[in-house]
């Protein structure tokens, strides 16, 4: 009994001899693994990484160029006496953009360079490229370089800092190559002078940008410059012909309520729409949200319907307030959306992933922004015939802005002289405001008419005692239901 008593003990002794040695095992194991754990990349900067890239993916699918499209697309044909232009704003004529994009590729990109020019250099430069072949590519305003690169190669990863802003781009030939041939969508072959190129940047501030990169092109297949570039557009049927005001013949009209001095050089005068951009009648009326839609905007903005506080002021305005929220709906059909001190969104509830703050850049904030749009435009009922698009991007160093407008065929719809339907602040990974307007969009009539541009022009220069831009959108005022496209005066 003894002898079993003793080997028992023995067997136990070994057991945990063994199991000490494993563990010893073990923790040199870890030991090392800790040591090596930069090598395989397993960080706090890595895991911040991996759970912004969680983050990225809820908002993936809203990253297309169609947000950052431009508004207007010209191509100049010098030889031919004749420029080509495309309505674009939204998305419209999507493959005339994305056919310029490979040019931001490698102008844009970290491959490229940038020259900031003096306001002098940089208009003079601008103001004599117009005389040659380019490719004019105008924003509805003014929109970080970095995000228009990055949401037209579909990357989502745009940084908040003090880049420079871009609202008119043109791209030109530099350094002739040699001649080739190309082919048209039709397939016709088109002999071309192929180039190398450059870009010219301004914003509406006046500040000017040279944008050049060390690519070469060996065949007419790769990104160059071709300067019969706009034959391949005159098959499709959306084009207009168009001048540049600073280009243009002036007439009697022009000379004596002075053009020069009322219209930027890039104003676009329409010469010929050929019936592709017709004058529809667009109706945005405004209206008041019932009892089921206001809690769902409630909700949406992470409000709770059954626990808010809520009145109605002596001007019609219902108000409903929630632990340092507060939301105003208005009888025409405004909201206005206001947090203080700490209240407000967090974006990390609107992604239903915990991202720190800090790890927020400019893609999260627009990211958010075109979920919770679209979200407010599913419970209001307010998606109809128009399409979104970016309309600004503002950043004061603490706080940013992002604003979004509608279009319909490429063109703006606007609102007391406004394109922004919808504006949002936030800061520092929270939404701490939201201005937007409730309108349901719809498409009344198709009048296949053309413009008569310089007609419409010549009317307004008479009565307009200042320097503006013109292009055609739809233009709301006051109690306005409905409107044509029509001629929209802007400060440049």
């Amino acid at each position: 009994m003894l002898k079993k008593q003793n080997l028992i003990e023995l067997l136990k002794t070994v057991v945990v001899v063994i199991l000490l040695v494993a563990l010893v095992c073990l923790c040199v194991v870890y030991m090392l693994s800790y040591q090596n754990m930069g090598q395989y990349g397993f960080t706090k900067d890595t895991m911040q990484m991996l759970g912004g890239e969680s983050v990225k993916y809820q908002y993936a699918d809203y990253f297309d160029a169609s947000y950052v499209s431009p508004k207007l697309i010209g191509f100049s044909a010098k030889k031919l006496g004749e420029n080509i232009g495309f309505y674009t704003l939204g998305g419209a004529n999507a493959d005339v953009y994305e056919s310029i994009l490979p040019f931001y590729e490698k102008l844009f990109s970290d491959a490229g360079r940038i020259f900031k020019l003096s306001p002098e250099e940089g208009e003079a430069l601008f103001s004599s490229l117009l005389t040659g072949d380019y490719i004019y590519v105008v924003y509805e305003n003014d929109l970080p370089r970095d995000l228009i690169y990055a949401l037209s190669t579909e990357d989502v990863t745009v940084s908040v800092g003090d880049g420079e802003y871009i609202r008119e781009v043109l791209l030109v030939p530099d350094r002739h190559l040699y001649n080739g041939v190309s082919l048209t969508p039709s397939g016709t072959q088109v002999f071309t002078a192929i180039h190398t190129f450059y870009a010219v940047a301004r914003d509406s501030e006046g500040n000017y940008y040279r944008y050049t990169t060390d690519f070469v092109p060996s065949k007419p297949t790769d990104v160059s410059f071709n300067t019969n570039y706009y034959l391949t557009y005159t098959t499709t049927e959306s084009y207009f012909s168009y001048a540049l005001a600073g280009q243009s013949a002036l007439d009697d009209y022009f000379l004596r309520y002075g053009f020069r001095e009322k219209v930027t050089d890039t104003t676009v005068i329409l010469q010929d729409s050929g019936g592709a951009v017709s004058q529809k009648t667009v109706s945005a009326s405004r209206f008041f949200p019932n009892t089921g839609m206001t809690n769902g905007l409630l909700g949406a903005l992470l409000m709770n319907p059954e626990k808010v506080t809520s009145f109605t002021d002596g001007a019609g305005v219902r108000f409903y307030y929630d632990e340092g929220r507060n939301l105003s709906v208005s009888p025409s059909g405004h909201l206005a959306y206001t947090a203080y001190g700490a209240g407000g969104l967090p974006l990390s509830e609107l992604f239903e992933y915990p991202t720190a703050s800090e790890a927020y850049d400019l893609s999260d904030y627009i990211g958010a922004s075109l979920m919770l749009s679209r979200s407010l435009e599913a419970i209001a009922g307010t998606k109809d015939v128009y399409s979104l698009f970016l309309s600004g991007v503002y950043s004061d160093g603490k706080s940013v802005t992002v604003e979004l407008g509608y279009a319909i065929d490429g063109m703006a719809l606007y609102f007391d002289g406004f394109s922004d339907v919808l504006s949002l602040e936030f800061e520092d990974g929270t939404l701490k405001s939201v201005s937007y307007d409730l309108r349901t969009v719809t498409v009344l009539q198709d009048a296949q008419t053309n413009f008569d541009m310089l007609w419409d022009l010549r009317a307004v220069l008479i009565e307009s005692n200042a320097k503006r831009e013109y292009a055609y959108g739809y233009d709301f005022r006051a109690d306005d239901t409905s409107s044509m496209a029509t001629l929209i005066g802007r400060m440049p």
